[in-house]
């Protein structure tokens, strides 16, 4: 009967709704481990690797006191540790070592400094 593959679907889902936890206030479905708050920045930086002269264009996701979140176009040819500029003539810019790659993002702490 056409029509029914529809209702049928829009049952499912509603089941599954129905078993999805409900989130309440006070009651965190992910715990946050961050030693600093990290605020939304969205612009373009740049990656010194090596401490040399040639830079790689970045976007900076988020920052906090402890470090940022980049987006960059290939993360697994980025170096352990690098500079990080805010404007593409900063020298020396600050020191950071990945925590995490994940997707195009990398997840880096400042060092030093």
């Amino acid at each position: 009967m056409p029509g029914m593959g529809i209702r049928r679907e829009q049952h499912e889902r509603a089941a599954v709704e129905r078993r999805r936890p409900k989130s309440s206030p006070g009651f965190a479905m992910h715990k946050d481990f961050r030693k600093a708050v990290r605020s939304p920045v969205g612009k373009k930086a740049w990656i010194r690797f090596d401490d040399g002269f040639a830079v790689r264009e970045c976007r900076l996701v988020d920052m906090s006191a402890g470090g940022v979140r980049i987006q960059v176009k290939a993360p697994y040819d980025v170096a352990t540790q690098f500079g990080l500029l805010m404007t593409r003539n900063a020298s020396p810019g600050r020191r950071c070592r990945i925590k995490w790659r994940q997707g195009l993002e990398i997840g880096a702490e400042f060092v030093g400094q």
